[in-house]
């Protein structure tokens, strides 16, 4: 494997493993509405 390959890889694990950090903290939920809330806000209705 070439170097930028490896550190693809080592970037797309942690991404994934921080991913899984947020979601083992509830942080999910608080994402997903404040979301909802930015989506309402850009057409107009929030």
């Amino acid at each position: 494997m070439n170097k930028r390959k490896v550190i693809g890889i080592v970037i797309l694990i942690a991404g994934i493993a921080l991913i899984a950090a947020g979601v083992f903290r509830g942080e999910l939920d608080v994402i997903l509405r404040k979301a909802a809330v930015v989506c309402m806000e850009c057409i107009g209705l929030g």
